[in-house]
């Protein structure tokens, strides 16, 4: 009850936040003020409690109708404008939209920029559209727009997905050619895209040697990426070495971790672990969920 009340204040607020922004807009066109480049990108912005709002209600095609109200007035968006709207597109799934309103952008003179670009890669891979990706990416490098961690990251997760561990991998690889230092997110990625196939010594190797050498500190995600994999193919005493080094070394393990070891443990029948694990995060201040309650219950 408490988050369906919370959903409609969310969803009440931001269409009055609308409302209130065309009151704004109405009131300058009424007083002949013509709002600048500026002055409607801080006014997107409001509005987005606004952009990412309306999207989680699905009115996303509001802003694209902010964005042709300001350009009938004679106000021409910037890279900013378009990419926050382009974003908001790719993630309501709105990819048709989002591309028709790239090209406009670039139709108006206006040079995408890589954060544009990495919208739109993601939203094409995520609907599996290969084409369009390898097209878009040549159109990125034609103009020299230089990929950044978050585009070749992108390309690695995609690959992974797909089961092409060995595409990722090289992928990876090229990254480090072309001078770009992949992070965690990218490592945490490739490690995830292993644990998905079966390979955990690879996996493992990623974790504990690659990403050393490259000055990538391992997350507690990164983690649990290694301990959920080892349960999952129930090599439980080897999650269990992975969640020991997280005392000793660092980072601290989090009630995914926990939870998983436990489901982990349960699955193989060592219930007397399990409860174990289960009184030892409560020691640590570590609060059980939902899930790890019903992973006990099971």
């Amino acid at each position: 009850m408490m988050m369906k009340m919370m959903s409609g204040f969310t969803k009440n607020r931001t269409c009055s936040a609308f409302r209130l922004l065309q009151h704004v807009l109405g009131r300058m066109f009424k007083l002949g003020l013509q709002p600048n480049t500026v002055t409607f990108y801080t006014l997107i912005n409001g509005f987005s409690i606004g952009v990412n709002g309306l999207c989680k209600i699905g009115q996303t095609a509001r802003a694209v109708r902010l964005l042709t109200t300001i350009e009938e007035r004679g106000c021409a968006p910037d890279i900013v404008t378009y990419c926050t709207v382009i974003d908001s597109l790719c993630k309501d799934k709105l990819v048709t939209e989002a591309l028709n309103l790239f090209s406009e952008m670039k139709g108006k003179g206006i040079q995408p920029d890589v954060v544009t670009y990495n919208s739109l890669l993601h939203a094409l891979c995520n609907l599996g559209q290969w084409k369009e990706v390898i097209t878009l990416w040549n159109e990125m490098l034609a103009n020299n727009c230089k990929p950044d961690v978050v585009s070749y990251t992108i390309l690695v997760d995609a690959a992974c997905k797909q089961g092409k561990i060995t595409e990722a991998y090289d992928i990876v690889e090229k990254v480090i050619q072309d001078g770009v230092q992949p992070n965690t997110v990218t490592y945490n990625v490739l490690m995830d895209g292993y644990c998905l196939q079966g390979k955990m010594d690879e996996a493992r190797k990623v974790l504990n040697s690659v990403m050393v050498i490259r000055g990538c500190a391992p997350t507690v995600y990164s983690c649990n990426i290694m301990v959920n994999g080892f349960c999952k193919y129930k090599r439980v005493d080897e999650a269990m070495e992975i969640f020991c080094k997280m005392f000793q070394i660092g980072p601290f393990p989090n009630v995914v971790t926990y939870t998983t070891l436990i489901n982990g443990m349960s699955q193989l029948g060592r219930l007397s672990v399990a409860e174990q694990l289960f009184e030892e995060m409560s020691a640590y201040g570590l609060v059980p969920g939902m899930i790890t309650y019903s992973t006990l219950l099971h």
